[in-house]
Parts: structure tokens; sequence; C-alpha cells
């Protein structure tokens, strides 16, 4: 029997982008869109419906062989759709769902399958931490690094907020022969001939990363937001803290315009990059990896596609899983040439000046 996939928020940035995928691979597909009409196209149909609306939310989720998640804020929806799937034994895929839905979703576990961390950061950002680890015979050490240079989604931001709630990483950190160290670290990249200043913020994936492969040391820098976006985020999460309840509109709206401003008009870019080092046959060696797209919602579309297809072509036992532990980069990197986004991988062994373009 043909198989259909599930996707809540089909008419959003990164539901329109894994419906495309998923189409060139011929998969069938259900699609939702709330508010504005879409018609159904090859291999796809879409449905009116509203994540709220729970009755209609379980008949959709009833029709479908697995359920991907791009419908809003996964901090605010993602466990009511998780738990309903797991009513059905639907494999349940969220493109966040770091630490907070991973404590929420523990009383049901072994019940059904789920997926979290499928999206850009974390998701994508993890496949290439592990193939990174994994290129060594003894792996020493990894860092990396985002640079984004784009306007967030209403739902992106207030996700960023909600996580950073509940444990999604912590900043100034670094890990050190086995244990976080509290420390203030920053680098300057230059990117599209701009210069970044970034500060080390230790994310929960990343520390999962060198607790599995026993590194010496891992580091993560983001970019640091302008002081007005950083004291509105602020804002918002001390009183959240507060069990203050206050309607947040206002303010992500006004992050957005803050964003805006700092974007402007040119082009839009999203940029990931790690290195690593470690030991092959006794040679300390180097390895470099690098990906980039005009959007991030491009490169989370392409996780949560490639996640689905291997939720439906594998079996897994029940559990709770990131797509790191899913799919290897490998997969998408022999897709590269059908998929909007540009990669690199360079390898450089110590004493000697030449770069490898592949592995």
């Amino acid at each position: 029997m043909e198989k259909i996939i599930g996707i809540l928020g089909g008419s959003g940035q990164i539901g329109k982008r894994c419906i495309d995928i998923l189409k060139q691979k011929n998969y069938s597909i259900l699609a939702t869109y709330n508010q504005n009409y879409v018609p159904d196209d090859k291999n796809c149909r879409y449905m009116k419906l509203e994540v709220s609306d729970i009755d209609a939310l379980r008949e959709f989720i009833k029709k479908c062989d697995i359920i991907l998640n791009c419908a809003g804020a996964s901090f605010i929806n993602g466990e009511n759709i998780a738990r309903i799937a797991s009513d059905f034994g639907v494999p349940y895929i969220d493109p966040s769902g770091e630490s907070f839905l991973e404590d929420r979703l523990e009383d049901i576990k072994n019940k059904n399958l789920f997926i979290l961390s499928a999206g850009y950061f974390p998701g994508l950002t993890g496949l290439m931490l592990k193939y990174v680890a994994e290129h060594f015979e003894v792996p020493l050490m990894i860092e990396g690094f985002n640079i984004s240079n784009e306007v967030p989604s209403y739902s992106a931001i207030e996700d960023f907020i909600l996580t950073n709630l509940s444990g999604f990483g912590k900043s100034l950190s670094s890990y050190i022969d086995g244990e976080v160290i509290n420390n203030n670290c920053y680098k300057t990249e230059e990117y599209k001939n701009k210069k970044y200043k970034m500060y080390n913020y230790l994310t929960n994936e990343i520390l999962r990363v060198a607790k599995k492969y026993n590194l010496k040391q891992a580091n993560w820098y983001n970019c640091s937001f302008s002081s007005e976006i950083l004291s509105k985020m602020q804002m918002i999460v001390q009183k959240m803290q507060q069990n203050i309840y206050i309607d947040n509109k206002k303010d992500i709206d006004e992050i957005l315009n803050y964003f805006k401003k700092e974007v402007g008009i040119g082009k839009t870019y999203s940029y990931l990059n790690i290195c690593g080092r470690g030991r092959i046959n006794g040679r300390t060696s180097s390895v470099e990896i690098s990906i980039d797209s005009s959007s991030s919602s491009e490169m989370s579309a392409i996780v949560l596609g490639y996640t689905a297809m291997s939720i439906l072509e594998n079996t897994f036992k029940n559990g709770i899983y990131y797509a790191m532990d899913i799919i290897k980069i490998d997969r998408i990197i022999q897709d590269i040439d059908s998929l909007n986004i540009n990669y690199s991988i360079n390898e450089k062994f110590e004493g000697e000046n030449y770069y490898e373009s592949e592995l």
C-alpha cells in the first residue's frame, strides 16, 4: 500500500520546501494550510487545518503513515501533536524539540517513534558534527559556527525564546576534558565580505556528540544579536520566568523589524562551518565541512525530508531519536545536485600544505 507523508504547515517556508523535495522522490503527500488556500498538486493533496482543532488534527493524522510538524513553534504545539501521533502509532518528526520535547515525551517514548532535532540548527549541524567525528579513528576536537543573514519567521523567534527557557544550550561555555567549562571565547569570521563576531554557545547537540565520541574539546559559536534584539528577548524570558502572562506578539514584531533593519535589502544566506582534528593511522589530521544556502528553511526542509524517507525505508524500534541517529549526511551529499545547497569538504594532514577537495 502506498505510504502517505503528512506535513502540518505545508504552506509555510519549511513545509513548502519539504514538499518540493519529497515530490521529486515521488512520495505521496497530504499537507495542511491554515489561512491561504493551496490547490492540490502532483503527488500532493492539501486540506485546511488549524492545529488547535484537536478533532480535525486527529482525523488528519489517522490518514498518514508519518507526520512532519512544520506548523509554527514546536515548543507550543509539538507535545500535543506528538501524543496524538502516538495514539495512532504514526512516527512523528520535529525540526526542533531538543531538550524540552524529549523530557515531555518521556512517559510514552516506548509507545511510538519520535525524531527530534530534524531541522537546520539543531539538525543539519548534528549530522555535520557526527560526520566530522566519524572521519577520524581517534577524534580529538570539534568546533563549529553558523552565520545567517536572513529574517527569521515569527514562529522561529518564538521557538528560539521558548526553547532557551528549557535549556537548549549554555552560553559562554565550552566542553574541555569531559567537563562543561564556563568561559568567554569569541572568534571573528569574514563571510560574503562581512565580518561577524561570534561567542561560544555550547548546545546540547554538540555536547551529545562530544560525549559520544570522547572528544577532548568541543566548541560552538553563534553570531551575537544586536543590543535591541537581545534586550527584547531577555525581557520576554524574564517575564515568562516570573510566570507573568503576556501577549508577546508586539515584542516579537519589534524583534522582526530589528532583524529586517540588520539584514537590509541584500541577498539572504545561511552558512554552517564545522572543523575537527583527530588521528588517522597515527597521523594527526584536520577536516573541514561547509554547507551554505540562500535560506536556513531550505536546509531544514532537506533534513526533515530525508529523515522521513529514512523512516519509511527502514525499521526502527520505538523511542526518541535525533535526526543524526536516523540519517547520514552522505545520503544528502549524493543528491546534492538536485538540492539548493552548496557544500565543500577538505582534509589536511599536519606538516603538509595541500587540501583534498573530496574525501
